[in-house]
């Protein structure tokens, strides 16, 4: 009974004293391993910029290798962006700008120069020329689409404080025919309707007078102020 009550009771467990080594001592064990050449070398990273993903069966794998392709090869645009950049400031250089689709095109017989007479002359006889050299000032009879909600007057009112000598004119029966050729006898230049749609603004037309052109523009997502 005596041994079988010994072998029954726990053995004593000892515990095992943590040493804590300062710093100093760290930085010396790891001067003595380069000393002696023991330290780990780094493992070199693998490169996946020319491998080639379609000889990759797998489609897990593959889809990997080019996740890591991509990203290696972001990396190396980067480092090399920040290299070029060094050199512009180390030997004064400026940027390269990038190239236009005007800078790449090549003169011929078709271009119009700046200061060429042909300009000039078509410019002369510009129907609106003498609205740019303010000899004429616009004069615009605003209106509206017939019978319309007393919604659009709000966006008539911000029309009216963004052209100058603009005039709000009701619609009432009138065609845009009618309109058209009274505004000329009261010295209007241009027309300008707002039409709207189940209650919302939707297009806006702009007539030159008396023969046109006529521009259409369509409007939405307006919120007023």
């Amino acid at each position: 009974m005596g041994k079988d009550a010994d072998a029954k009771k726990p053995k004593a467990v000892h515990a095992i004293p943590i040493i804590r080594k300062s710093p100093n001592q760290i930085a010396k064990q790891r001067l003595e391993k380069l000393a002696k050449g023991k330290t780990k070398k780094k493992p070199v990273k693998k490169s996946y910029v020319a491998t080639d993903i379609k000889k990759i069966g797998c489609k897990i794998k593959r889809q990997e290798v080019l996740f890591r392709k991509k990203r290696e090869l972001k990396k190396l645009s980067q480092a090399a962006k920040k290299k070029r950049q060094a050199e512009y400031e180390t030997k004064g250089v400026e940027k390269l700008q990038p190239l236009t689709t005007d800078d790449k095109r090549e003169v011929d017989e078709t271009m119009v120069i700046e200061e060429s007479e042909e300009l000039k002359n078509d410019e002369a006889f510009d129907e609106f020329a003498e609205y740019f050299d303010n000899k004429v000032t616009p004069k615009i009879l605003l209106t509206t689409s017939q019978k319309p909600s007393g919604y659009i007057f709000d966006f008539l009112k911000e029309l009216k404080t963004t052209f100058p000598n603009c005039y709000y004119w009701p619609r009432k029966n009138y065609s845009l025919q009618e309109i058209c050729k009274f505004a000329p006898n009261r010295g209007y230049t241009d027309v300008m309707v707002i039409r709207e749609n189940q209650k919302e603004i939707s297009s806006m037309i702009l007539i030159h007078l008396p023969k046109g052109p006529t521009a259409f523009f369509k409007v939405h997502d307006y919120i007023s102020r």
